[in-house]
C-alpha cells in the first residue's frame, strides 16, 4: 500500500498546469502594440511573428510545469537524473524539456517586455513626470486585476480535497502545495510579498519592477551616448548584485537595446534563431541548472542570452516567419 500525503492546498496537478499558463499566457511581458512598424513586418499595431513567439514561449513554460508535477521513472526530481540514465521515453520527455527550457522562455518574456514596452513609450512622454506616471497606471491596470482574480480563483480552489501518493508526484509538487493556505497567504501573495498561492507569480513582481524602470530605460536605450549605455548595464548588474529580482531588469534593458540595432536577415538571422534554441537546449541537458550552485548566475546569463539572439533572429527575418 502506499504511502500517503495529503495536499491539501491543493487542488490537482491540472489546477497547478492552468495556473503556470495563465501566468505564462497573460503575465509575462506587454501586450501593449507598437505603434511603430516593426521591421517591416506585416502590420504596425500588430506582429504576428512576436504573437507567436510569444505563444510558443507560453506552451513551453506549460509543458515543463507539466512535466515537473509527476513522477517519471520513479525519481521524485527527474530533472536532477542525467539523460543516459533515464528510460527512452522518459529520455524522450527530458529532451522536450531542455528544448522547451522554462527559464530561457521566462527571460525571454522579461526580454519581449522590454522591447515592446521600449516601442510603445513616446520617447519625449517618458522623459516627462507626467508620461511616466501613466505609463505606471496603464502597467499597474494592465497585470494586477488579473493577477488578483487568478490568485483569488486559485484560493478557492485550495479547498478542494485532494490527495496523491508520494510515489505519484515530484517533490517539486509536494513542496509547493503540501501546505494548507491562509489568509495571510493570500494577501501576501496579492501584495508579491511571497508566493505561496502561485508560486509562479514571482515573475509579475518581476515584471512591476521592470516597468518601474523602462521610462528610464527606454530613454538611455535610445540615446546617442555610448557612456550613458554603458553606465546603465554596469548599474542593472549591480542591482542584480544586491537582490535576486533586480537580476532580471537587464532583459528588459537588453530588449530595449535590441530596437535601437539593425538586426540582420535572410539567412543570417536563421542562423541566430538555431543558435539561441541550440545554446538553451544544450544548458538544459546540461543538468548544471539543476545544481543550484554559484554558476546558477552564468547560467542564467547563457539562458538570457540564448532567449536574445532568438528574438534578434525573429525581428531581423524578412520571411513570414512563424507566421500563418
Amino acid at each position: 500500500m502506499s504511502k500517503e500525503v495529503r495536499l491539501s492546498h491543493q487542488a490537482p496537478p491540472l489546477v497547478a498546469v492552468a495556473v503556470a499558463l495563465y501566468e505564462a499566457v497573460r503575465a509575462h511581458g506587454a501586450t501593449v502594440i507598437p505603434r511603430c512598424r516593426l521591421h517591416g513586418l506585416v502590420s504596425p499595431r500588430f506582429n504576428p511573428a512576436l504573437e507567436s513567439l510569444r505563444g510558443i514561449a507560453a506552451l513551453a513554460v506549460c509543458f515543463t510545469h507539466a512535466l515537473a508535477v509527476y513522477r517519471l521513472d520513479g525519481s521524485p526530481a527527474i530533472w536532477t537524473v542525467p539523460i543516459w540514465h533515464q528510460s527512452a521515453s522518459t529520455a524522450a520527455l527530458t529532451f522536450l524539456n531542455a528544448l522547451f527550457n522554462p527559464l530561457a522562455a521566462v527571460l525571454l518574456f522579461f526580454i519581449l517586455s522590454g522591447y515592446v514596452l521600449t516601442l510603445s513609450i513616446d520617447r519625449t512622454e517618458g522623459m516627462t513626470a507626467s508620461g511616466a506616471a501613466k505609463f505606471y497606471v496603464r502597467r499597474a491596470f494592465r497585470i494586477l486585476p488579473m493577477m488578483w482574480a487568478a490568485l483569488l480563483f486559485t484560493y478557492a480552489l485550495a479547498y478542494m480535497d485532494y490527495s496523491a501518493g508520494v510515489d505519484v508526484v515530484s517533490d517539486w509538487y509536494i513542496a509547493a502545495f503540501e501546505r494548507p493556505l491562509s489568509l495571510a497567504d493570500l494577501w501576501h501573495n496579492l501584495a508579491l510579498i511571497d508566493f505561496r498561492v502561485s508560486p509562479v507569480t514571482w515573475t509579475m513582481r518581476v515584471e512591476l519592477l521592470g516597468s518601474l524602470a523602462m521610462p528610464l530605460i527606454a530613454v538611455v536605450a535610445n540615446s546617442q551616448s555610448r557612456a550613458w549605455k554603458l553606465a546603465m548595464l554596469l548599474l542593472l548588474i549591480a542591482l542584480g548584485i544586491t537582490r535576486s529580482d533586480f537580476r532580471y531588469l537587464i532583459c528588459f534593458y537588453v530588449g530595449a537595446l535590441l530596437t535601437t540595432v539593425k538586426l540582420p536577415h535572410g539567412r543570417l538571422s536563421i542562423a541566430l534563431i538555431v543558435a539561441g534554441i541550440g545554446l538553451c537546449t544544450a544548458l538544459r541537458l546540461s543538468l548544471v541548472e539543476a545544481a543550484h550552485s554559484r554558476a546558477a548566475v552564468a547560467i542564467g546569463a547563457l539562458d538570457a542570452l540564448g532567449a536574445a539572439l532568438l528574438l534578434a533572429g525573429v525581428l531581423g527575418s524578412r520571411r513570414a516567419f512563424l507566421e500563418t
